[in-house]
């Protein structure tokens, strides 16, 4: 079964804080799997609004197994400690998956770059769309693609693309890639994009 949904939890943290918590979201992350997640990625982000705060994603199947995650953190001794101080969070959304990509068996995954824009067109012709121009991240060396619908907080309703990578070259020959494509232009008249970040990946589970 295909992932269908993405929780991305996003919280402030002191730059001194950044090491401490690194090391701690490897077990946080741990839980989350055992609990009913099938993926969660983890790091800082590096670029865009949310500059150095930490961000976690989390990929589910069903719906149901997100109560059994966040019941989990409730009675969990590493949440409670980084909730404590280390962290605050400043926004927890969740996406519907519409495309889920994944083009290598093992990567090792350094960056994602994510990319949040405003649909004006039809869902129908947006997803379309995008399926079409998949092709321009997988041939410039992207590793996973994921791309879906906000389905709550104040974007709701916006579409987002994560894309993740093993290196920066990667993603400056995507974007050099996709500024001279027929089927990036396609993509752009139907997505107006208003933000977007890289993350620094710092493990995936």
């Amino acid at each position: 079964m295909a992932d269908k949904y993405a929780v991305i939890t996003l919280a402030k943290m002191a730059a001194s804080s950044r090491s401490d918590v690194m090391s701690k979201l490897p077990d946080l992350a741990d839980i989350s799997r055992a609990a009913g997640s099938t993926r969660v990625l983890f790091g800082t982000v590096m670029t865009g609004l949310n500059t150095g705060s930490a961000i976690m994603i989390q990929f589910f199947e069903e719906f149901n197994k997100l109560e059994s995650v966040y019941s989990a953190f409730s009675e969990s001794a590493s949440y409670q400690d980084l909730m404590s101080g280390s962290l605050s969070i400043s926004r927890r959304n969740i996406t519907t998956l519409n495309l889920s990509y994944s083009f290598d068996d093992a990567p090792n995954l350094k960056y994602t770059v994510l990319s949040r824009a405003a649909g004006c067109g039809s869902h129908k012709d947006i997803i379309a769309s995008m399926e079409k121009a998949v092709h321009l991240f997988k041939d410039n060396g992207a590793k996973t693609f994921r791309f879906g619908r906000l389905m709550t907080g104040e974007n709701t309703g916006d579409y987002l693309l994560g894309v993740s990578y093993n290196s920066m070259v990667d993603i400056e020959q995507t974007y050099d890639a996709i500024a001279e494509s027929e089927d990036a232009k396609e993509v752009y008249n139907l997505l107006g994009v208003n933000q977007r970040g890289i993350i620094q990946v710092g493990g995936v589970r």
